[in-house]
């Protein structure tokens, strides 16, 4: 009698070992695709609502908030003008400062499609649409 394996039992192991490894990383490779998506989504939210975070703050600290076309201007307190919030040809949403299309800038959140800003009496109604097509919209009680 003679001891160890055929060939054929050898290569019929390797077969099933071959396609279990492979059915093992197609179902990682869907696992890790949908992971980016999710971090993805969830880094944009956060963004997002920093975002309206930021302008809750700046529009309780300013004089006078005048909003339209996807511009808000904050009238400062000090009486020394105005700062605008706006979107750049870059696609970053920015507070400008000391006229609306000033180069003096600070960036608010990166990769915005579209932003758009409307004021109906007191309150301000903020839409933020970014590049990866996820859309964000806020209301802002204005207290000026």
């Amino acid at each position: 009698m003679r001891r160890g394996f055929t060939l054929i039992e050898v290569a019929v192991a390797a077969a099933l070992v071959g396609i279990l490894i492979s059915s093992q990383g197609a179902a990682l490779s869907r696992y890790m695709r949908e992971y980016t998506r999710c971090v993805a989504r969830s880094s944009d939210a956060f963004y997002a609502e920093e975002a309206f975070f930021y302008l809750g703050y700046i529009t309780e600290h300013s004089a006078s908030v005048k909003a339209g076309n996807g511009v808000i201007e904050l009238v400062r307190r000090d009486g020394t003008g105005s700062d605008w919030v706006r979107m750049d040809r870059d696609g970053d949403l920015v507070i400008s400062y000391s006229y609306c299309w000033s180069g003096t800038t600070n960036n608010i959140m990166k990769g915005v499609a579209a932003f758009e800003a409307d004021q109906r009496g007191r309150v301000l109604f903020i839409t933020i649409r970014t590049k990866k097509g996820n859309v964000y919209k806020k209301c802002i009680m204005l207290y000026v």
